[in-house]
This record gives structure tokens, sequence and C-alpha cells, in this order.
């Protein structure tokens, strides 16, 4: 998937792609696809996201799933 994606942002954006992959890690140590509109790591944005919903379950005093 990701050698089919532009390695620099500016490419992404030049060509109209939602994604790019520079090869590089992320702070966070994941070598994964960033969004062209952010330049956020799609591994560090779900991994957000997972937490934001077990956040919002536990608020609910429902239990959240693994």
């Amino acid at each position: 998937m990701t050698a089919s994606l532009p390695a620099t942002r500016s490419a992404a954006l030049h060509s109209g792609s939602t994604r790019y992959a520079t090869g590089r890690p992320c702070l966070h140590g994941h070598i994964a696809p960033r969004n062209t509109s952010s330049a956020a790591c799609i591994e560090c944005v779900r991994q957000a996201r997972l937490i934001e919903q077990q956040a919002y379950q536990l608020a609910r005093g429902r239990p959240s799933t693994p």
C-alpha cells in the first residue's frame, strides 16, 4: 500500500492524494502513512480515537471493548 503513495507531503498535495508515506517513524515510532491534510501519522490518529472512545464509554458507564 505505501509503495503507491507519494513520498512527501508536498508531492501528495500536488497530486491530490489524501495520504503520503515518508518511510520515517513519527514521534511515537510508528512507520505508517500520514494524512496529507494534517501530516499526522494514521496510526497515532487511530490510537487517539480509540482512547477517546474508551473514555467516552467509561464516562457513560458502559464497558469499553478492547
